[in-house]
């Protein structure tokens, strides 16, 4: 079943805290422990797909204007705060069904962004709303090593990195990120213009995760 559960981390120990209001699994995160902000998801495995949308403020979730790429999970998401976050890709039905399409939410609206180079789900990033980078994913092709930046507008294609992944997890920023896991026990940094390899972890799948750069990052979970 999924879960809505929630807990924070203060880099000694986690404490659980107010659950979501809505229990789903795959959906979209972005922004910090006192303003984040996820979207979408997969509510039961059947699947269903959400567009819900939700606010954190340290105490308490808020529903929000429903994500307007419509209903999908597993998309990528990142952004500064629950007011700067910017979507990308993710599977919108069961079976073959992906999308490319990219969203940015103010903490208001929801408005459509340049597209994706890459259709598909599980393709997740770090950054902020104008400078975030997107690697990895998967589609009917298998796992990807492509990769792309986004400035607030549009997606560049960069530098591939060397393993193919998804499901995987992120750190940092643009220029200093950190892709880890997702079905290969690698990792790869990334400096704003290409990947080398970093420490290898255990090759854990759908992993939470987050830090502020490639030297300050945690994974917990996964399967």
């Amino acid at each position: 079943t999924t879960q809505s559960t929630s807990y924070e981390y203060n880099g000694t120990a986690w404490a659980s805290n107010i659950a979501i209001n809505t229990a789903c699994a795959g959906p979209s995160r972005g922004g910090t422990q006192t303003s984040a902000l996820i979207a979408g998801g997969i509510t039961n495995y059947t699947p269903t797909y959400t567009s819900k949308t939700e606010s954190y403020n340290g105490a308490s979730w808020t529903a929000e204007t429903a994500y307007g790429g419509g209903t999908r999970g597993n998309m990528a998401g990142c952004g500064a705060s629950e007011t700067a976050i910017v979507i990308t890709v993710g599977k919108t039905a069961s079976g073959h069904n992906y999308t490319n399409a990219t969203y940015e939410y103010n903490g208001s609206v929801w408005a459509s962004a340049g597209n994706s180079n890459f259709s598909g789900e599980a393709r997740y990033g770090t950054g902020v709303q104008t400078a975030a980078v997107f690697a990895g994913g998967y589609n009917a092709s298998g796992y990807s090593l492509t990769s792309e930046e986004y400035n607030g507008t549009s997606h560049t294609a960069g530098n591939s990195m060397a393993t193919a992944r998804g499901y995987h997890g992120v750190a940092g920023t643009m220029t200093d990120a950190l892709m880890y896991d997702g079905d290969s026990a690698t990792t790869e940094v990334y400096n704003g213009t290409s990947y080398s390899s970093g420490t290898a972890n255990d090759g854990r799948v759908s992993a939470g995760g987050h830090g502020a750069s490639s030297t300050s990052a945690y994974a917990v979970g996964g399967q």
